[in-house]
């Protein structure tokens, strides 16, 4: 099962930015920290309220992001992400955070899990691994961050 944790993750490393500054042997020393799991369309990988404690990296498959209103009844959806990309940034945040938004699976999905307590450990263990994904995270988000406030500006 961790041979196929190692090849998804340089499968993403190959197609999408977040593992592209890892070398091979880099993947190779971190992959132990993920854990694959399948989502079948209209599960959850998380909902709105729950306990922040992993950083999901799609292998495969598209989610949408859910964020419920005052009328619960007509939630937004806020975006898509697919193959390439990351959910569960509040995770990097220090002490307990709750899920912001729910996140749902469009279609059949696989996602590479590291728990938040796994990902502290490979920046205090293995700290150059940890510097250059938690770079190219933060990279991702500005990016993300850029988009949303370019959309919110052409609303107005």
């Amino acid at each position: 099962m961790k041979e196929n944790v190692k090849q998804a993750l340089l499968s993403l490393k190959e197609t999408s930015d977040i593992f592209n500054e890892l070398t091979d042997q880099e993947i190779d020393m971190i992959s132990p920290f993920f854990e694959q799991k399948s989502y079948s369309a209209e599960s959850f990988l998380f909902r709105e309220g729950e306990p922040s404690t992993f950083i999901g990296f799609i292998a495969s498959g598209t989610f949408e992001i859910i964020k419920q209103t005052d009328i619960q009844a007509n939630p937004i959806i806020l975006g898509r992400l697919s193959t390439g990309s990351f959910i569960g940034e509040t995770t990097l945040l220090e002490g307990p955070q709750k899920r912001a938004v729910s996140v749902s699976a469009v279609e059949d999905a696989e996602v590479l899990i590291v728990k938040k307590s796994d990902l502290d450990h490979i920046t205090q263990e293995y700290s150059v691994i940890g510097v250059k994904l938690l770079k190219e995270l933060a990279r991702i988000l500005t990016i993300r961050l850029l988009k949303a406030v370019e959309k919110i500006s052409r609303a107005y």
